[in-house]
């Protein structure tokens, strides 16, 4: 199971957002939501992961557990930056039901992100949802500024 959406999310804001904690390099308390900035996790990205979700990303959320007629849980949700070089090697998220990824930058040169056999072309704005125990990865990065929101999801019918 891979899907595609291009949900109408104000990806800008989002962006803004993960670039000021890239540049910081800072834990950050804002309106009382904690994102943690992880500077260039394992050399391959910058990290931020997302404690208690700002207002900003929330729309994303949303729009994720309206596809599961709210029948799924946030586990955990983080973005990554990748720069020039950057890559993320084959992995799962055995640990949860599904993860998705939503593209916030993709200038020229961005990465796809290859499921199985699938690939996902990077577009701004566009979502993609898949089963977490699918393995999935980021070939080497040929730009600055690749930037996605990713997380996993817990099924709450089994």
């Amino acid at each position: 199971m891979i899907k595609e959406y291009k949900p109408s999310i104000d990806y800008k804001a989002i962006y803004s957002h993960i670039k000021y904690l890239k540049t910081t390099g800072s834990t950050v308390q804002q309106d009382g939501t904690s994102w943690y900035l992880t500077q260039k996790f394992k050399e391959r990205y910058y990290m931020v992961l997302l404690c208690d979700p700002p207002d900003v990303i929330k729309p994303l959320l949303d729009f994720v557990f309206n596809l599961f007629d709210n029948k799924v849980t946030l586990k955990e949700v983080w973005s990554l930056v990748y720069d020039q070089g950057m890559s993320l090697a084959p992995h799962t998220h055995d640990g949860s039901d599904y993860s998705f990824l939503y593209f916030v930058n993709t200038p020229e040169g961005s990465s796809p992100l290859i499921i199985d056999d699938y690939v996902v072309e990077p577009e701004v704005g566009k979502l993609v949802i898949f089963k977490s125990k699918t393995s999935h990865y980021v070939p080497t990065n040929n730009c600055e500024g690749r930037c996605v929101v990713a997380g996993e999801l817990w099924n709450d019918t089994d």
